[in-house]
């Protein structure tokens, strides 16, 4: 399995990778990261290690953008963008990878509770129906 995450020089991010490093069915991981794109992953992690390193061969070892990880073509894509950013830019890949959203946007599927927890509407109120939260 081919995995992205969006956010990945945040701490939610930064966990992830080294999760995803390890696991047996993630044979690739695209490292995403808006702020830092281009950069070697070591320089926000130096202590990754051999496993995460053999799974971002592809990517050169550095953090991609999003229209890089995107042509890549992910089966998943972990979002740990922060509440009311993250839906917006995993818009694209709905129907073409299995979206793993780890932000507040599709935690409420009542738009009005959303909006009493949240103070503002949700940012992707068309897709909240289809959100499974777990």
């Amino acid at each position: 399995m081919k995995a992205a995450i969006l956010g990945t020089t945040g701490y939610t991010g930064m966990v992830l990778l080294r999760l995803l490093a390890e696991h047996p069915d993630v044979e690739e991981v695209l490292p995403v990261s808006s702020s830092q794109g281009g950069e070697p992953i070591e320089t926000a992690d130096p202590g990754i290690g051999d496993a995460l390193k053999a799974k971002t061969e592809r990517s050169g070892g550095r953090f991609l953008s999003v229209d890089g990880m995107a042509a890549m073509k992910p089966d998943v894509v972990f979002s740990a963008l922060p509440h009311m950013t993250s839906a917006e830019v995993c818009g694209p890949f709905f129907g073409s990878a299995v979206v793993i959203d780890l932000s507040a946007d599709f935690r409420i599927k009542d738009r009005t509770l959303f909006e009493k927890a949240y103070k503002q509407p949700p940012p992707r109120s068309d897709l909240l129906e289809h959100a499974v939260y777990g």
